[in-house]
């Protein structure tokens, strides 16, 4: 898309300044959706997003670390960079710990800060701060715009940063007098077409990394694949499946891997590792005698702290970016390239030298563990009066709602039984979940970006009722915005997770963890929502369906067990409150 300053001058009848030279560059990305609030350094800025409607879509936030949010779930449905706006000063700090999630879960993001201008630098101006340093730590790159006339090429640099290789966040400081600046007309504003999604640029690995990685896939009789964040934002849902049954290899995801093949494939395990790993599914993978990890960063939480793998146990690391390749762990062989492409070379290399595998013994073995959880878990879904179990919700939920459903997840009480009780029948991104930091306070606004990313899909969030409140006042941005979202709040009257940490190795000794009684239900009426508590978990279908046929969004309350009266799929509390 090219739009040259004659062009622009014509079609606006003014000369081009820097404040609609950014928005047209956005406009060339074809951005749908800015999330931002507005402050005094963006005032002109704000002009120019009024007249790009409806080219542009500005949701306005009721804080800027939920704009964030917003777009970061807005990227991971749209596999498109998210971008949000903040004033100088307090909104870029508020800011921080969105676009700090985004970078850590390789999440391609655009931040923009407005700053005070150039001339009033260093002089104790009123919300100066040095931003370009405050997001150093927390961005793939960031810069200071000088210049106006810079402005266009640096969008196309913070696009290229945001979308090439490893994905991430971006941020760029713009001051008052640069987006108020002209520009000369000689500057284009144009898009590079590929960094528009992600991933873009794909990258292939080595010949011969592949064929080592060949090698010891054929000569393993126990492979087990763990595919991460990075297989599903690599669009890599197809290779992983072809692969697993070209080689009968169970697949094992991390929590943000979810949804790269349907879990209800004979050799889909689930998730892996601590936070909603099921015992069996960890059980299979040290058993295994190689394992393969794609696009997996080998944290502490798939891993349950680099104690997961078997002594004997070969390891095949494949992944973008080759910092992550052998960090934790000693590998045989690491494969440095983008997902996709890696696992479509080891296909094609494999086919060439064998036929498909057959170990119908392998398949048995999973459906059978696979049936006595399930069974052993139904058999705990009873709830006592006035509370419902929270895998009973998640459970109902996964028989209410279309398969192609969105659910947008709080960390808390919702991860673990969502990551183990709600199986995804179709792959794809149809869980989002922040991870890199356990964020409380995602859902709400994330599931605002998740909804515009993809408005045909119903889209549920699930919130902790610590989380629900943090984000609060994102009710009134859902309420202006009309987007037909069900927000479920598991109402435990606590901050659940600290409570069953204090529980387990405090002695039961809590602390601060304990909420005053709420109403979420007549909150959610103040901001013209639907406000629904459900008590029991028979009617738990009948307020999805309606929440589903509803114009109106919807707030669902539902009381459930804590998580220390019943101690969730998280592995380390499994196994610590079996040997007390």
């Amino acid at each position: 898309m090219l739009l040259c300053f004659e062009t622009v001058k014509r079609f606006l009848g003014e000369r081009l300044r820097g404040c609609r030279a950014l928005v047209k560059s956005l406009q060339a990305y074809d951005v749908k959706y800015v999330f931002g609030l507005p402050g005094d350094t963006s005032v002109t800025l704000y002009d120019e997003f009024r007249k790009a409607e409806p080219d542009i879509h500005h949701i306005m936030t009721r804080d800027e670390r939920n704009a964030a949010f917003m777009a970061d779930a807005y990227a991971r449905v749209a596999y498109r960079p998210g971008v949000c706006d903040a004033p100088s000063g307090g909104g870029a700090l508020y800011m921080v710990p969105g676009v700090s999630e985004a970078n850590n879960s390789s999440i391609p993001l655009i931040a923009l800060t407005t700053e005070v201008s150039i001339p009033y630098m260093e002089r104790g101006t009123l919300t100066e701060l040095d931003q370009v340093a405050l997001f150093k730590p927390v961005t793939k790159w960031n810069t200071l715009v000088k210049k106006a006339s810079l402005i266009p090429q640096i969008v196309r640099k913070a696009f290229r940063e945001a979308t090439t290789g490893r994905p991430g966040a971006v941020h760029l400081s713009l001051p008052s007098d640069v987006l108020g600046e002209e520009i000369g007309e000689d500057v284009e504003i144009y898009s590079e077409e590929a960094c528009k999604e992600v991933p873009s640029y794909r990258v292939y690995p080595d010949k011969e990394s592949v064929r080592k990685a060949v090698s010891l896939l054929l000569s393993a009789e126990k492979p087990v694949i763990i595919a991460g964040g990075g297989a599903l934002l690599s669009k890599a849902w197809d290779e992983v499946t072809e692969l697993a049954e070209l080689i009968v290899a169970p697949v094992a995801t991390t929590l943000t891997g979810k949804g790269i093949i349907p879990e209800n494939h004979p050799l889909s395990l689930g998730v892996v590792g601590d936070n909603g790993g099921k015992e069996y599914v960890n059980e299979i993978v040290r058993e295994s005698d190689l394992v393969m990890f794609v696009g997996c960063k080998t944290g502490s939480v798939a891993t349950i702290k680099w104690t997961l793998l078997g002594d004997s146990t070969k390891l095949i690391h494949v992944d973008v970016d080759p910092r992550e390749i052998g960090k934790n762990y000693r590998i045989e062989v690491g494969v440095v390239g983008d997902a996709k492409c890696a696992l479509r070379l080891i296909i094609d290399a494999i086919k060439e030298k064998a036929k498909k595998v057959d170990r119908p013994e392998r398949l048995e073995e999973i459906k059978r563990k696979a049936e006595e959880w399930w069974d052993e878990a139904e058999s705990r879904m009873d709830s006592p009066p006035g509370r419902i179990k929270p895998q009973r919700l998640v459970r109902e939920l996964r028989k209410t709602l279309p398969k192609g459903s969105t659910l947008v997840i709080d960390a808390g009480t919702p991860t673990p039984y969502t990551a183990a009780y709600y199986p995804i029948l179709e792959p794809g991104r149809r869980i989002v979940i922040a991870r890199a930091h356990g964020e409380i306070g995602y859902a709400l606004p994330g599931s605002i970006g998740a909804k515009l990313a993809d408005p045909g899909r119903p889209t549920f969030a699930l919130c902790g009722d610590g989380s629900f409140v943090i984000a609060l006042g994102e009710l009134e941005t859902v309420s202006r915005v009309r987007a037909p979202l069900t927000l479920i709040v598991f109402n435990n009257g606590c901050y659940s997770w600290i409570k069953t940490l204090q529980h387990i190795y405090c002695d039961k000794r809590y602390y601060e963890v304990d909420f005053t009684e709420v109403d979420y239900c007549k909150i959610a009426e103040g901001f013209n929502l639907v406000g629904k508590r459900v008590e029991e978990p028979e009617k738990l279908e009948k307020a999805f369906k309606e929440a589903l046929n509803s114009d109106v969004p919807t707030v669902i309350e539902v009381p459930v067990v804590p998580m220390h009266v019943e101690i969730p799929p998280v592995a380390t509390w499994v196994d610590l409150t079996k040997k007390k």
